[in-house]
């Protein structure tokens, strides 16, 4: 019953988060937005937009992408938070878990189509990172 429940709950977070995008993955995208956005266990979580100092787009994926790589069992346990930072003079919203750095959302990101504030993208980032991390860590239990 308990499986049952936490399935339930995990495709009604799924499908609430993945329902509406920010800094959003396209729906059909072409060979360079698929390059621009970080999928976590296939699931396209955000299209990054804006370079970052010397870094594009896509070298920030594969950063991010790396460093989702080396979180451990522990880290996975513990739950994904919002820091404000400003970095290179723009306003930025760095993701962390357990303390560490995930990755860095920051206005340039934001598509000015989407009406939404850096905060509002961020939360709806951190939704979709969530619920890839709980499924995870509903693995390892």
């Amino acid at each position: 019953m308990k499986k049952i429940l936490l399935a339930f709950a995990f495709c009604f977070a799924a499908l609430s988060a993945f329902s509406s995008y920010a800094a959003e993955p396209r729906q059909a995208p072409t060979e360079q937005e698929r390059a621009r956005t970080v999928y976590i266990f296939h699931q396209p979580i955000v299209m990054l937009q804006a370079k970052f100092g010397l870094t594009t787009p896509e070298e920030r994926v594969l950063r991010i992408r790396n460093t989702l790589r080396n979180f451990t069992e522990a880290d996975v346990r513990e739950p994904l938070s919002i820091v404000p930072v400003t970095r290179y003079n723009q306003q930025g919203r760095l993701i962390v878990m357990n303390g560490k750095p995930v990755m860095l959302l920051t206005e340039g990101d934001l598509d000015e189509g989407d009406d939404l504030t850096l905060d509002q993208a961020a939360q709806r980032v951190l939704a979709r990172m969530e619920a890839q991390r709980m499924a995870l860590r509903d693995q390892y239990d």
